[in-house]
């Protein structure tokens, strides 16, 4: 399901009108100051720093590595053979450092993929004719593009055929939820429609007259699409629910029509509900599911780089998560964006602590750490390729917390030090989640989920 998930993922933003450029210091520059006052990267022989700090001149004989004028020769990166657990500042040029693991999607028992899904369009008589066009284009051209290949090959589902659109003489009725879109579907179903269709996803575009619910949440606020699954006589049926919503965050209509069907088509056909495939997070990484979701799209939803236009498509589609991709530690959301870097820091879990969620109760890894009460944690820093250092920061999502850190500013194999003390819990989960970002810039930055009880 494709929730518009509010996280404040807001990091070193900026503010006033004015464009002149400002005068460096440790709060506009992440490198060094060199004596002209201007901002340099802080990776140079001549211009080593990190922090808005003066920039220092190494020798012939040193290497800036991480903001520091150090000997050898090892590179920016530092010395592979540094210990990079022995406090940090080491660096590595071994690329990507050490981390702990990123989530895998699991397949769960007796379940299985689409593997050749075929999407069918639906629309209403009511619905912009324009709008109908535009979607039945897209469903043509996504499931045949690199993009798609991209996002379902490596869970064993191939590529997507377009059925011919299906443009209903009735009116989409005013008001609408789920479970009625579910019965009035099995009805369509059982009177022929989809006949003879192999790995079927009815694809069904609302107008915007049409008020949608979906699990008592009103579709357009927090919810922008959603799929499931219906029955008919034993057999199983998937289908996807994209209403029109109006512009938001900068994206027109249609853009969060195709968007949103692209994640859809991405979670039906990986795990298309009977029973559940691919809609569960491996156990370590139970913080990622709960704040997250289950599906591919889900992980990757509330990225600030998720939506991008492939040539191939020509729409605005999402990317979503890759468990080779995560494995090998390089961007998990994919397509990758061209010539990324992908870099991360990512906090250790020392504990395996108490949760309780959605009326589930359970355990998961994480810190415990009493209210009121501190606790330091390492935290990894990574990268999957020579980059400049980027910036580390934590926030609350639930319950209250404060943060301290021994540095926040490093590259690929240094271990940073993170104190929490957390000041309040959340009743519904009975811990507080928080993030770890890593930032280049308030547009370039990655973070990672964990939970405190």
């Amino acid at each position: 399901m494709n929730r518009l998930l509010a996280l404040s993922l807001v990091v070193l933003s900026a503010c006033g009108t004015k464009q002149v450029a400002p005068t460096c210091s440790p709060d506009t520059c992440m490198g060094c100051c060199d004596s002209s006052g201007a901002c340099q990267p802080g990776d140079l022989l001549a211009g080593c720093g990190l922090g808005g700090l003066a920039c220092t001149t190494c020798d012939a004989t040193q290497t800036c590595t991480s903001g520091a004028c150090l000997a050898g020769t090892g590179g920016r990166g530092g010395d592979a053979g540094t210990d990079a657990g022995a406090g940090g500042g080491g660096g590595s040029t071994v690329y990507p450092g050490p981390h702990p693991a990123y989530p895998q999607l699991i397949l769960l028992d007796g379940g299985h993929v689409l593997a050749h899904p075929h999407f069918i369009p639906i629309s209403f008589a009511d619905d912009d004719a324009g709008t109908v066009a535009l979607f039945d284009d897209f469903v043509s051209k996504v499931g045949t593009s690199t993009y798609w290949t991209a996002i379902t090959a490596e869970y064993g589902v191939g590529p997507g055929v377009s059925e011919s659109p299906v443009h209903l003489a009735e009116n989409a009725p005013a008001m609408i939820d789920d479970h009625q879109i579910q019965t009035w579907l099995v009805d369509k179903i059982d009177g022929g429609l989809g006949d003879g269709v192999v790995d079927p996803i009815f694809a069904m575009i609302y107008p915007p007259t049409t008020a949608l619910t979906y699990e008592g949440e009103t579709a357009c606020t927090r919810v922008l699409a959603w799929h499931g699954r219906v029955n008919l006589s034993g057999a199983e049926y998937s289908y996807a629910v994209m209403p029109h919503c109006p512009p938001a965050n900068g994206q027109s209509d249609t853009q969060l029509l195709t968007r949103g069907a692209s994640h859809e088509f991405a979670e039906a056909s990986t795990d298309p509900h009977f029973p559940r495939a691919f809609g569960a997070v491996d156990y370590p990484h139970g913080a990622w599911q709960i704040l997250l979701g289950t599906e591919n799209g889900d992980l990757c939803a509330q990225n600030h780089d998720a939506f991008y236009t492939p040539p191939d498509v020509g729409y605005l589609v999402q990317r979503t998560w890759s468990n080779a991709a995560a494995a090998a530690g390089h961007d998990p959301c994919v397509p990758a964006p061209a010539g990324e870097v992908y870099f991360a820091a990512v906090p250790v879990m020392p504990d395996i602590v108490d949760y309780t969620f959605a009326g589930d109760a359970g355990t998961m890894p994480g810190v415990h750490i009493p209210l009121g009460t501190s606790k330091t944690l390492e935290v990894q820093l990574f990268s999957d390729a020579p980059t400049t250092p980027f910036q580390v920061s934590a926030q609350a999502v639930t319950g209250s917390m404060r943060f301290s850190w021994d540095r926040t500013l490093g590259n690929n194999g240094d271990v940073f030090h993170l104190t929490v003390t957390p000041t309040t819990f959340d009743a519904a989960s009975g811990g507080a989640f928080f993030i770890v970002f890593a930032a280049h810039s308030q547009n370039e930055y990655h973070w990672v989920p964990a939970f405190v009880h």
